[in-house]
């Protein structure tokens, strides 16, 4: 069964009387407009905040632009082995942010078009997806030593823990709560589970923080 369909009866079945939209076809360039921005025609409110948490590169860049574009904060989780990430846009505050901490557009747009233009090069993806992150996963040993090419384990797969990623989701509940009360939040945050430290990153209060 569809994902979307599962985890739309998962919060029904929770609270009946939270109002549910499901896009089973999933966001595409037909349908992103009305997510993120609301639809009289079909009765579907503009998001208070947009949470994202898709493996397609395109669809995040996609997603912080209509966040901007519609003055919505913007929400991104990234698990990263034995640690997680939460990167926060106040669009609705700061509706001139660049889209992710510590770079400019132009950087992004530059790395996401060299991997378009040849998507079977990994490298250029890596290039792409660390330019959105940042540096903070070569802090995590085993998610350095696999993109570095020196992981010696048996998985071909990029080290990533359940527990990273669940954490990240009730970080993330908890920091939108706060904002929604009136708490700045950090524009960047990394949580090593492992070393039990948190990195705290970014000064909301200065737009033009590069």
């Amino acid at each position: 069964m569809n994902k979307a369909v599962v985890a739309g009866k998962q919060v029904h079945r929770n609270d009946p009387f939270t109002n549910v939209s499901v896009y089973s076809e999933g966001l595409n360039n037909s349908n992103m407009e009305d997510f993120v921005g609301g639809s009289e025609i079909k009765n579907e409110p503009p998001l208070n905040y947009l949470v994202e948490e898709t493996d397609d590169p395109i669809r995040k860049i996609e997603s912080l632009k209509f966040a901007r574009k519609h003055k919505i904060p913007f929400c991104m989780i990234t698990d990263i082995g034995s640690g997680y990430q939460i990167d926060f846009r106040d669009f609705k505050k700061h509706p001139n942010l660049p889209l992710m901490y510590g770079v400019k557009d132009e950087e992004i747009f530059e790395t996401q078009s060299n991997w378009q233009e040849d998507k079977r090069n990994v490298r250029l993806l890596v290039d792409f997806a660390f330019k959105l992150i940042g540096n903070n996963w070569k802090d995590v040993p085993e998610f350095r030593d696999f993109v570095l090419g020196k992981y010696n384990g048996v998985s071909k797969e990029l080290p990533q823990l359940g527990v990273a990623a669940n954490a990240g989701g009730s970080h993330l509940a908890v920091s939108i709560a706060k904002h929604a009360l009136g708490a700045e939040i950090p524009e960047r945050f990394f949580v090593n589970l492992a070393s039990r430290k948190i990195n705290e990153e970014g000064n909301i209060f200065d737009v033009n923080n590069q």
